[in-house]
C-alpha cells in the first residue's frame, strides 16, 4: 500500500500541470472498486457524491496552471496554459451539476427507466475523462483518442434504457452519424500527415506560416474533414439530425450533460484549431466553411424551435442555435473571443440545466418517461399553482434568450463585440435577428405558464421536489453570477 501511494506522489510530483486529470481517473478507478461493496440501490448515489467530491478536488489543483504561458508534457504532445486550465474548470462544474442531478434521483429507480445504476455515473465520468484530454491535446492522435474515449460513453447513455424503444432509437440514430463522423475526422488527420508530414499542432502550424508553403488540395480536404468531425460533436447544423431524437429519448439527468459539457470541450477544441493551427493561407478557407455553419445553425435552430410542440425538442433545437453563437465566437477578433466562449458556455449551461430539471420534475421522468409527450401546453397557468417554480422558469428563458440583467445577455453581447471587431458584420446582423426572433417562443412559454388558463385535464401532482429545487437552484445562479461578472472578466482577460 504504501509503495502504490509513494508512485502516486511521484507521480503527482512530475506531472503536477495534469493533476485534474490524474485525479478524475483516480475517482474513476475508486468508483470500478466500490461496485463490489454497495448494494445495487447505493452505486449510483455513491458514485455520483464522490464524483463531485473528485471534481471538486480537481478544481481546487487547476488555478495553479494560470502561471504557466506553457507547459508541455509527453513529448510535447499535451499543453497545459491558463486558457485550458479555466476551460477544464468550467467543464468541472458542468460535471458537479450533471452527478448533482444523479444523486437526487430516487435509489430504487429500477422500474420503468431502470437508470439508477452505477453505469450512469460512471460512463459520465469516462466521457468528462476524455473532453479533458481532448482541451489540453496538442497532438491530433492524441485529439482523436480523447474524442473517442468522449463519445463512446455517450452512445452507451443514449441507449442506456434497454426497455425503451425511444431511447434505442435515439441512441442508435447518434451511434450511426458519431461512428461516421469520427471516421470522416480520422480520415482528415490522415490527409494532413500526407500533406505536412506532422500531426502535431506546433509542427503544422510552422509549416503552414511559411510563405513558401504552396497550397494543397489535400490539406484544404483534410481540414474540411477534420472540422467535419468536430462540427458534429458541436451538434452545428447542417450536422444536426441526431439532436432532436436524442433529446426526446434520453433522460433529463443524461441531458443535463449532454446540453453543455461536450459543447464546450468541442468549441474550445475548434476555437484553438482555427487561431493557433490552421493559420497562413488556409485561414480564409476556415473562415468560409466556419462562416457557412454558423448561418445555417443559427436560423435552423430558431426556425425549428418556433414549430416545436415538445418541451425537450424545443431544448434541443435551442442548443443548435447556441452552437451558432459558439462558433460565430470563434470566427471573432481574440481580444474578446476566449471570454465570450466561457461567458456564453457558463450561462448557457446553467440555463439548459435550470430547464431539463423543470422538465424532470413536471413531466416526473422518474416514474414513466415513456407516455410522456412533453407538450408546452400541459403547462398552461401553472404560475397560478407554482409561482417560484414558474417564475425561475421565466428567468432561465430570459436568460437563453439574451435579456438583461442576467447572465445570458453578457455571453451574447460578448459574442456579438467579438464578431464586429473581426468585420463580420453579414454574420453578426443574422445573429441579432435570429436572437429576436427567438423571443418568439421563449417568451411564448412564460406566456403559457403565467396568462393561460389552467384546465382540470392538465393538473397532475407533482412530488419530485429536489428537481423543483435544482431549477430554482440554477435560476438563483443566472441572478447571482451577474454580480461577479467583472472579476470573472478580469480573470479571464
Amino acid at each position: 500500500m504504501f509503495f502504490i501511494f509513494e508512485n502516486l506522489i511521484n507521480i503527482f510530483n512530475k506531472y503536477n500541470g495534469c493533476s485534474a486529470e490524474i485525479i478524475l481517473f483516480l475517482t474513476i478507478v475508486m468508483n470500478l472498486f466500490s461496485f463490489f461493496f454497495l448494494k445495487k440501490e447505493n452505486k449510483a448515489r455513491f458514485i455520483s457524491v464522490t464524483s463531485i467530491i473528485g471534481c471538486l478536488i480537481a478544481i481546487s489543483t487547476l488555478p495553479k496552471n494560470f502561471q504557466y504561458d506553457e507547459l508541455l508534457y509527453f513529448n510535447q504532445m499535451y499543453l497545459i496554459n491558463k486558457n485550458n486550465s479555466i476551460v477544464k474548470i468550467l467543464v468541472l462544474i458542468g460535471v458537479i451539476f450533471a452527478h448533482l442531478s444523479i444523486a437526487l434521483m430516487p435509489s430504487k429507480n429500477n422500474g420503468i427507466n431502470k437508470l439508477a445504476n452505477f453505469e450512469l455515473p460512471l460512463l459520465i465520468n469516462f466521457s468528462s475523462l476524455g473532453i479533458l484530454l481532448a482541451i489540453s491535446s496538442n497532438n491530433f492522435l492524441i485529439l482523436y483518442l480523447s474524442l473517442e474515449l468522449q463519445a463512446l460513453p455517450s452512445y452507451i447513455l443514449t441507449a442506456l434504457k434497454r426497455d425503451s424503444s425511444y431511447s434505442l432509437e435515439g441512441g442508435v440514430k447518434y451511434f450511426v452519424l458519431g461512428v461516421f463522423a469520427s471516421s470522416v475526422f480520422l480520415y482528415g488527420i490522415s490527409l494532413i500527415y500526407i500533406s505536412t508530414g506532422a500531426i502535431s499542432y506546433d509542427g503544422i502550424a510552422d509549416l503552414l506560416m511559411q510563405r513558401s508553403t504552396e497550397l494543397s488540395p489535400t490539406l484544404m480536404i483534410g481540414m474540411i474533414f477534420v472540422m467535419f468531425g468536430l462540427l458534429f460533436k458541436l451538434a452545428a447544423a447542417p450536422l444536426h439530425n441526431w439532436v432532436s431524437d436524442v433529446y426526446q429519448s434520453a433522460h433529463g439527468t443524461i441531458l443535463t450533460f449532454f446540453s453543455s459539457v461536450p459543447k464546450l470541450g468541442a468549441a474550445y477544441v475548434i476555437y484553438v484549431l482555427y487561431h493557433f493551427v490552421f493559420v497562413g493561407r488556409y485561414f480564409q478557407y476556415n473562415t468560409t466553411l466556419i462562416g457557412v455553419f454558423v448561418f445555417f445553425s443559427l436560423l435552423i435552430g430558431v426556425i425549428g424551435a418556433i414549430k416545436q410542440t415538445n418541451f425537450k425538442r424545443l431544448i434541443a433545437y435551442s442548443t443548435i442555435a447556441s452552437s451558432g453563437f459558439l462558433l460565430l465566437n470563434v470566427l471573432g477578433d481574440l481580444t474578446y473571443s476566449f471570454t465570450a466562449l466561457i461567458v456564453y458556455s457558463f450561462s448557457y449551461m446553467i440555463a439548459s440545466y435550470g430547464l431539463i430539471s423543470f422538465a424532470m420534475y413536471y413531466w416526473n421522468e422518474d416514474v414513466d418517461h415513456e407516455k410522456h409527450n412533453y407538450l408546452m401546453s400541459d403547462l398552461s397557468g401553472l404560475a397560478k399553482e407554482k409561482p417560484w417554480l414558474s417564475g425561475s422558469v421565466a428567468i432561465l428563458l430570459l436568460s437563453v434568450a439574451g435579456i438583461p440583467p442576467f447572465i445570458g445577455f453578457f455571453g451574447k453581447l460578448y459574442i456579438l463585440m467579438s464578431s464586429i471587431s473581426a468585420v463580420h458584420l453579414t454574420l453578426t446582423f443574422v445573429a441579432l435577428m435570429t436572437s429576436v426572433i427567438s423571443l418568439v417562443y421563449y417568451l411564448g412559454i412564460i406566456k403559457v405558464l403565467y396568462f393561460n388558463d389552467r384546465n382540470a385535464s392538465e393538473i397532475k401532482e407533482i412530488n419530485l421536489c429536489r428537481y423543483g429545487f435544482l431549477t430554482i437552484f440554477y435560476a438563483i445562479c443566472s441572478l447571482v453570477t451577474v454580480y461577479f461578472f467583472n472579476y470573472l472578466t478580469n480573470l479571464l482577460i
